[in-house]
């Protein structure tokens, strides 16, 4: 036997820990082999081999060694050079894989955000069909302007509606939240977000009312002196009402993007010092919108397209990255991506790594 020549026991462990290296390979996308493995951790200790000694040391056949060391030349890993093979650094190759991998899933976020705005068009499609096919009653078309309004911001609604419940009562006497919750229930009260006033809160008959809303999924905080009744959609269109109570008088109907930026803008500082309906908001909810947030963040989405595909303000979008950042304990935004996918932020359940507690 000559010098070169591998012995049986000498073979076991090499291929042993083949086979462990070609796990890690496969993650990676790669399909190597245990053989294939072993041919290239042999070349990488024993550069200056030729392919007899390549297959003796392996224990696999000439023919078997070549169509190994031919898979390591396609995967950039060896290079084929004067009728031998030497090893490349796999560090090069290896980055060309996993940015290939990255991009892969920059491509499925998109399209998981794409499937998700199509599947709420096709819900909000759904309720306006219904609520235009369900009858009406003879008052309806006197309905006031701004629930009007909100009627049709609800069913225009892709993402979040902001909303400004009335204080007071109408001209008959009753609460004037009451038909605007109404309007509210009739369509998909968990797609609005509402500022309700303390006033509306203290007085038993409408507390009631948004307490039954409220389980029906309408988000709902308390504010002491919360702006007029309004509507706000996303950054496109938004509806004034000009009378305290939302049910007399005219609304302002506003599709100047400034200006709709501005209404929501407000909203959301009334809604920094607002207090939670009846105690903090639900977990789910908040981990949800922070997930959803931190995703398209980790794909590399700037803060006004985050905001778009979630359906929330700059502002508010900018306020779960900043909050997300100081739990994560990140001084940069790339910083805050690498540690929220340790943590598991992103993963759609939710799981934990690294003790990390969920977003």
């Amino acid at each position: 036997m000559s010098a070169t020549t591998a012995t049986p026991g000498q073979r076991a462990p090499h291929r042993e820990r083949a086979a462990g290296t070609a796990h890690a390979f496969d993650r990676l996308g790669l399909r190597l082999r245990p053989v294939d493995v072993a041919v290239l951790e042999a070349l990488w200790e024993s550069p200056a081999s030729t392919l007899e000694q390549l297959a003796d040391r392996c224990g696999v056949s000439l023919a078997a060694a070549r169509g190994c060391l031919q898979t390591l030349v396609d995967l950039r890993l060896a290079l084929g050079e004067d009728g031998g093979y030497r090893a490349l650094d796999p560090e090069a190759s290896l980055n060309h894989v996993l940015a290939r991998m990255e991009s892969a899933l920059r491509d499925r976020h998109d399209t998981v955000a794409t499937a998700r705005e199509d599947a709420m068009r096709i819900v909000s499609s759904y309720h306006r069909r219904r609520s235009a096919a369900a009858p009406r009653p003879a008052q309806a078309a006197a309905r006031p302007p701004f629930l009007r309004r909100l009627a049709e911001l609800l069913d225009e609604a892709h993402g979040e509606v902001a909303l400004v419940l009335p204080a007071g009562r109408d001209a008959d006497g009753r609460p004037a939240v009451l038909p605007v919750l109404d309007v509210v229930l009739a369509r998909s009260p968990a797609s609005v977000r509402a500022l309700c006033p303390e006033a509306v809160a203290e007085r038993p008959d409408a507390r009631a009312a948004v307490e039954h809303a409220v389980a029906r999924g309408l988000r709902v905080h308390v504010h002491a002196h919360p702006p007029a009744p309004m509507a706000v959609l996303g950054t496109t269109s938004a509806c004034v009402a000009a009378a305290a109570t939302g049910t007399d008088g005219r609304a302002h109907v506003v599709d100047d993007a400034g200006v709709v930026a501005a209404l929501r803008e407000l909203f959301d500082r009334c809604l920094d010092t607002a207090r939670p309906w009846d105690g903090a908001e639900a977990p789910d909810e908040l981990a949800h919108l922070t997930r959803e947030v931190l995703r398209h963040l980790d794909a590399g989405h700037k803060d006004e397209v985050v905001a778009r595909r979630v359906g929330l303000s700059i502002r508010t979008t900018r306020r779960i990255v900043a909050d997300a950042a100081v739990r994560a304990g990140a001084q940069s935004r790339f910083q805050l991506g690498s540690r929220a996918a340790r943590l598991g932020w992103l993963d759609p359940d939710g799981a934990r790594r690294d003790d990390g507690a969920a977003p």
